[in-house]
């Protein structure tokens, strides 16, 4: 993963006799080559009046985030917008408020990046402060 460019040199001077072969150089504009899908990071629950929030980050190293989704017990994949409600950042911070009903269970987070590289983790959580 990273920034690069391509230079080529094309020349005809091995075919030709000695002075008489033409060399040129061209160099590319810097392009981004992205492998590597975000990750969720610092993930924590919070107290939000008799229900519990789940808050956490999710981060690429090159490129903004393009969309993220959750599902709780594999229920089906839900959209989740950002703090900010649009995904144009490296770095974008999420809060997901579980349902009343929720006790525990498994929160799984799928993000992908702007070249949709993505990641998926879970996490076990409980309805408890």
């Amino acid at each position: 993963d990273g920034t690069y460019q391509l230079q080529i040199i094309a020349s005809d001077s091995v075919q030709l006799p000695a002075n008489y072969g033409l060399a040129t150089v061209r160099t590319s504009e810097s392009f981004v080559i992205d492998n590597t899908g975000p990750a969720a990071m610092e993930i924590k629950k919070e107290k939000h009046g008799a229900r519990v929030a789940v808050v956490f980050r999710i981060c690429d190293a090159l490129t903004p985030i393009l969309r993220a989704e959750y599902s709780i017990n594999g229920l089906g994949w839900q959209p989740i917008f950002p703090e900010d409600s649009i995904c144009d950042s490296k770095c974008e911070k999420f809060l997901i408020t579980l349902p009343e009903h929720f006790k525990e269970g498994e929160l799984t987070i799928r993000a992908l990046d702007q070249y949709e590289n993505y990641s998926v983790e879970h996490h076990h959580i409980a309805n408890t402060p």
